[in-house]
């Protein structure tokens, strides 16, 4: 008899009840912000890790043909701080890369390594001026290109025009890029500047860029890589991707390129009057982005429906076989939910992602089940109640592992799960 008392003085009207849980979903709602900054704290120790281990052994890198550059003179043959440079007619790149995967503790980055097979052609005639007299510059030039990170270069690089070798070392010479020159003197010889050929080998990390700067663009591609991500201002014209090896090619012409064949820069300018802005490139990428942490800060967008369903869940089977679970373990099944995903973050870490989804779904599952069958002490609807959790973290998963459609796959679950509370409301005197 005291039992029932004390039971009628502590329990609230439906109306009332679902108002308080209301209350407690939206405060939840502050751990959660909390976790997903340990999710982004996480995400970035990652990517300084990948980056640390990148630096000794070349980050991202780009292509960039030759060019040759040359020091303009003034009326009296004097050389000047104005440049001239001069693209190639046409490059054709024939590129293999093979990736490896170093660790560091728990992460992992993907590190590539690319030989390069290059060849070309320079018009002569594009140092001649409109009436056909040669542009007034110093015939002393240079055979020129750009890298970024100097460190991953692992050849000579050595150019084949005209019958001889020129090998490019990392010069200082006034160029239209704001990373490391390569060059090599170019002296008294712009009469051969012709057809070219050579090859080095380029270590480097995530991105490999390639800029489109002649009027006749051909790459062909060879990656021993599953899952290259390609992105940029052109997408390959032809592409074949398998488990273990993508290829791809690319053929741009005159009216992809942005640059103008003969750029000049004066001495009064910063930079050539050209718009780096502009330019346009291609970037091949090994796309090793941490998918579990992205899939993550999915499910954290989930989490509030998650909790929402579960207080549903519990309020209609405790109100409608009139038991009192009480607010606080309203409180600490919310909690319990969103200690799943600092359970699904560490374990993901170690585990494969499934893996951890499931590792971590049993557990709070199992607790939750448990709490609740200490309140109401029926197996039947303990089991319903543990089966629809199943159900509900078994949805999150089905969205998280899709790529198109979630948001209608999620459209008519909220629907349904609707439909079932509009009906088990009936029921209750509010």
């Amino acid at each position: 008899m005291d039992t029932e008392v004390k039971n009628k003085k502590t329990s609230f009207a439906p109306g009332i009840k679902l108002l308080l849980l209301g209350v407690i979903a939206l405060a939840l709602l502050i751990p959660q912000v909390f976790i997903d900054l340990l999710v982004d704290n996480r995400k970035e120790m990652a990517e300084d890790v990948r980056e640390e281990l990148a630096r000794s052994w070349g980050g991202e890198q780009y292509v960039r043909p030759l060019w040759l550059a040359f020091h303009k003179l003034d009326e009296r043959g004097k050389e000047t701080d104005d440049m001239v440079y001069i693209q190639a007619d046409s490059v054709r790149m024939n590129v293999e890369v093979t990736t490896s995967e170093r660790t560091r503790g728990f992460y992992s980055a993907i590190l590539y390594h690319a030989t390069l097979r290059v060849s070309g052609y320079f018009n002569p005639a594009l140092l001649k001026g409109k009436e056909g007299e040669d542009i007034n510059v110093n015939p002393d030039g240079y055979l020129c290109t750009a890298i970024r990170e100097p460190m991953g270069l692992k050849s000579n690089f050595v150019v084949k025009m005209g019958g001889k070798d020129y090998a490019l070392q990392v010069s200082s010479i006034p160029q239209p890029f704001v990373n490391t020159c390569l060059a090599a003197p170019f002296n008294g010889e712009r009469d051969s500047a012709g057809y070219f050929a050579y090859t080095y080998e380029l270590n480097g990390y995530k991105n490999l860029e390639f800029y489109v700067q002649t009027p006749a663009t051909d790459v062909s591609l060879t990656m021993h890589y599953p899952n290259p991500a390609f992105s940029g201002d052109c997408l390959p014209d032809e592409r074949t991707i398998t488990d273990s090896v993508t290829t791809a090619r690319w053929k741009l012409y005159a009216s992809t390129s942005l640059f103008p064949q003969v750029m000049v820069k004066e001495r009064s300018d910063r930079y050539y009057d050209y718009d780096e802005d502009k330019e346009r490139s291609f970037i091949v990428s090994t796309q090793f982005t941490d998918v579990y942490y992205r899939a993550i800060e999915r499910s954290l967008k989930y989490a509030i429906l998650i909790i929402v369903f579960t207080f549903l869940t519990f309020f209609f089977t405790d109100t409608l076989s009139k038991t009192n679970m009480p607010m606080i373990g309203y409180l600490l099944t919310g909690v319990a939910i969103l200690l799943f995903y600092t359970l699904l973050l560490s374990l993901s870490e170690y585990l494969p992602f499934g893996w951890a989804y499931f590792l971590s779904s049993v557990a709070i599952i199992s607790m939750i089940g448990i709490y609740f069958w200490s309140f109401i002490r029926s197996l039947k609807a303990t089991g319903v109640c543990v089966g629809i959790l199943v159900l509900l973290y078994l949805f999150l998963y089905i969205i998280l592992q899709m790529d198109a459609f979630p948001l209608l796959v999620g459209s008519l679950f909220l629907f349904v799960v609707l439909g079932v509370v509009m009906y088990l409301s009936r029921k209750l005197t509010w």
